[in-house]
């Protein structure tokens, strides 16, 4: 159906009822009407959206003002629809300022902040909201409008009253929403304002100080690249923030472009070495590395750093270990892999190596030094299957010691329902069936009034 067609046969008396009905049954729709329609001064209509906004923070709150976990949904889902329904309005009827304003006011409110328990992210949500209804407003703004806006934004950016989390939502705003000449060059003035407090090397070591000082550089770059600065002007002052991985992936990008590789090493060899106490930067440095070293077919410099990377991993990675492996002729990959080993003895590392190159002597050797200190079942559990054939009586006997030490600190139903799995796993052993149902009646007898293990151990296949 047209709902065009429809409204326009409706008398014009009937229709006016009928949005007056509506509208004292729906406080939404009222707004709707009043932000697109009324004719009153932008003051007051804003003084009515702040009432609005005050009530529904109010109304969400218990009587101290506390907005739960459970009512942070709540009162989300009513500023989410509150806004859609007042924003687009103002901004239809070219309410820009009067929209910016109250967007403004929402976002000070959220930055007071508010006494709400948001471990569901309720201010991030409805920050990114308001952000979306920025970027609307301001797009719709005259070019006095816009100029008067931004400068809110560089007022209040470093608002101490505004917490950090929050101010970057106004960075992120401020960067991305004014993209004119006269903005992008208001925005250059503006970072080197707050870049010069930072140029001493003593006040980049501050990791709050640091983390900014990289994202206004990164941005003022931005802008320069925009405003279609010589490539000598860009490169000059990209070359004083090199070490900040960013601007440094900036550089390196220009020189990949132009296939000056080496300089794109030497700009990632000095990164390493200005964040050695940052393993993240590091590590990321290092595989850029093996990229550049694939491009030059740099096979000495390709296997170093693969090696780096292999030992450096959180986890022992396959594929890093199966191509560095690929480097070696068999005879030398035997000396290699004794190296690796010494590196990590005694390691996760180090079993990895032995199940790939099938040392099960080995591994054996690590799982029972590990389980005669811990009595743990992790690493019986992760070898259970390789090291059965060869040491199936062995790892029984382990097995059964951890289960007697893991019962004595059983008391609830999920560890009861864990020790029944473990039994079923020691009962795939050869061997290790008996073992099993006789450690299991041992413990039905021994723990007969717990009816909660006695249920989950019946449960056992055995």
């Amino acid at each position: 159906m047209n709902i065009a067609n429809l409204i326009s046969d409706v008398p014009k008396d009937e229709l006016v009822d009928f949005l007056c009905e509506l509208a004292e049954k729906n406080e939404s729709v009222a707004s709707m009407l009043v932000a697109r329609f009324a004719n009153i001064d932008g003051k007051a209509e804003l003084s009515g959206i702040k009432t609005e906004v005050n009530q529904i923070i109010r109304g969400n709150g218990d009587r101290h003002g506390f907005i739960s976990y459970h009512a942070s949904y709540r009162f989300e889902k009513e500023m989410y629809s509150y806004m859609q329904n007042i924003f687009p309005s103002l901004i239809s009827a070219g309410k820009n300022w009067t929209a910016f304003e109250a967007l403004c006011f929402i976002f000070l409110k959220l930055s007071e902040p508010i006494d709400i328990d948001d471990s569901n992210g309720t201010i991030g949500n409805i920050s990114c909201d308001i952000m979306n209804f920025w970027e609307q407003t301001i797009n719709s703004m005259t070019d006095a409008e816009r100029k008067k806006a931004r400068s809110w934004f560089e007022k209040n950016m470093h608002n101490e009253k505004i917490i950090d989390y929050m101010q970057e939502y106004l960075f992120d705003a401020y960067i991305d929403f004014f993209t004119d000449e006269e903005s992008l060059h208001a925005q250059i003035k503006f970072i080197d304002f707050f870049l010069e407090d930072t140029d001493g090397d003593s006040a980049r070591d501050i990791f709050s100080v640091r983390y900014e000082c990289e994202r206004y550089a990164e941005a003022r770059i931005h802008c320069m690249e925009k405003l279609n600065l010589p490539e000598s002007e860009i490169l000059s002052f990209t070359e004083k923030y090199l070490e900040f991985d960013n601007i440094c992936y900036l550089a390196v990008e220009k020189c990949l472009a132009s296939k000056d590789y080496e300089k794109a090493e030497k700009l990632l060899d000095n990164l390493i070495l200005a964040n050695q106490n940052l393993p993240g930067i590091v590590h990321k440095a290092k595989e850029k590395l093996l990229e550049i070293y694939k491009s030059t077919e740099n096979k000495e410099k390709i296997a170093q750093t693969l090696r780096w990377l292999l030992l450096n991993e959180r986890r022992f990675e396959i594929d890093l270990y199966n191509e560095y492996k690929s480097h070696f002729s068999k005879k030398d990959w035997s000396e290699e892999v004794e190296k690796l080993i010494s590196e990590k003895e005694n390691s996760e590392f180090a079993e990895a190596i032995f199940v790939e190159e099938k040392i099960y002597d080995r591994l054996f050797l690590s799982v029972k030094k590990s389980h005669e200190r811990w009595k743990s079942f992790y690493k019986l559990e992760e070898y259970r299957e390789i090291l059965s054939k060869n040491y199936a009586r062995e790892l029984v006997q382990m097995f059964k010691e951890s289960l007697e030490s893991s019962v004595k600190q059983a008391s609830s139903r999920p560890q009861y329902a864990e020790l029944a799995e473990h039994l079923e796993n020691l009962a795939k052993i050869p061997g290790g069936k008996e073992v099993a149902v006789s450690v299991r009646e041992e413990w039905l007898l021994a723990y007969k009034n717990r009816p909660a293990m006695k249920d989950e151990l019946s449960r056992a296949r055995l």
